[in-house]
């Protein structure tokens, strides 16, 4: 297996960008603030929120950093949207059941999972699961 050249930099950011991206699908296009403007960049989100720079550790999934996070905070609200919420232990726990089920079914690594459903605190259990499953 060849390694990786992608900059450890780079790969932060784009795992800080998958985050937010997670946690902004449970809520509409039209529920996020704008700018003072109205400006937004092309992936919908607003320009202000782009000043996020901050250090990362690369050596831990987001998967992992969520289950850190549900074992520090269990009651921490981790998702809302839709009109429900859901707290860190919750979400963790979810998760970890659909990754179960999941492998069960043949999923790992390298193995694709399509996902189709609404903006949703549901939507966010299904692509942490299909993460913890190595999907």
């Amino acid at each position: 297996m060849a390694a990786d050249p992608t900059p450890p930099r780079f790969r932060t950011r784009i795992m800080a960008r998958a985050t937010w991206t997670i946690a902004a699908t449970v809520s509409s296009p039209s529920d996020r603030p704008a700018t003072p403007g109205g400006e937004r960049d092309p992936l919908g989100i607003p320009i202000e929120w782009n000043a996020t720079d901050a250090e990362f550790a690369c050596d831990r999934t987001v998967d992992e950093l969520v289950a850190e996070q549900a074992l520090r905070a269990p009651e921490g609200l981790a998702v809302a949207g839709g009109g429900r919420t859901l707290r860190y232990a919750e979400l963790n726990s979810r998760a970890n059941q659909l990754a179960r089920h999941l492998c069960e079914l043949g999923v790992g690594p390298e193995v694709l999972v399509g996902v189709c459903m609404e903006r949703s605190p549901e939507m966010v259990v299904g692509l942490l699961g299909i993460l913890k499953a190595g999907g």
